[in-house]
């Protein structure tokens, strides 16, 4: 038995206002205040006396799926997710959009780490939004460390804009696989009768590099063999 509990209606996700169909067995939603059904529920538990038992240790690794070697050219993402995951800098703010890493980055990672604070920016497919919500949370706070991941098909989206947050101090990870890897992932599933051909999801290649040096900001273009990642890390940790 499944319990869901949400103060928004209709949100992203949900059939006929409910998330039931995620459930194998039966569950219960509740659409209301969070705070007030939390309270309630705490008050509600104070009546009663329960019995524990000591849950199993999780094994190290969580995954049950084989992480695909990249294709010739490409950098190993995996390799360099860990590497982030153990690097963040104390008082940091990761953000993600919607592109590859909202769901490669915590499937390799696997467990929260407490130096950083990571939201994901995938609910309702608003691609390119998160730049924005870097921008808004470096503004909010100045001595926060923001950090934004974006997929070259989101850049497409604020790309313009660069300029306006070259003095913010925001590090921006460009992922460039010329895709829009989701679409590309998702109609096979979603809509399997259709040629992939009308899917879409082709990106020309663009030079990045230049397109943020030309709006004042400082790129790094990391090595297929991330031969050079830890270099272009310690710049990061001067700026």
């Amino acid at each position: 038995m499944s319990f869901f509990l949400t103060n928004i209606e209709n949100a992203y996700g949900q059939i006929r206002g409910n998330f039931h169909h995620s459930a194998q067995h039966h569950m219960h939603q509740i659409n209301a205040p969070i705070s007030e059904v939390l309270q309630a529920i705490i008050e509600e538990a104070k009546q009663h006396s329960f019995t524990t038992k000591a849950c199993p240790i999780a094994p190290k690794n969580l995954n049950n799926r084989e992480i695909l070697a990249p294709q010739k050219g490409y950098a190993d993402m995996a390799k360099v997710y860990a590497r982030l995951y153990n690097w963040w800098q104390p008082n940091s703010l990761v953000i993600s959009d919607v592109c590859l890493a909202y769901k490669d980055y915590q499937y390799v990672t696997q467990r929260p780490n407490d130096t950083m604070t990571y939201f994901s920016f995938y609910r309702g497919s608003a691609m390119g939004g998160a730049y924005g919500v870097a921008i808004g949370a470096k503004l909010a706070s100045p001595d926060k460390r923001v950090y934004l991941f974006s997929g070259d098909g989101c850049f497409r989206l604020y790309g313009g804009s660069l300029s306006e947050a070259k003095d913010l101090g925001i590090v921006l990870f460009l992922l460039d696989n010329h895709t829009y890897s989701i679409v590309a992932q998702g109609l096979p599933l979603i809509l399997p009768t259709v040629d992939s051909a009308s899917f879409h999801d082709t990106l020309d290649k663009m030079d990045y590099g230049k397109i943020a040096e030309a709006s004042s900001w400082l790129s790094y273009s990391v090595s297929a063999d991330l031969s050079n990642f830890d270099n272009i890390l310690l710049e990061i940790e001067k700026k």
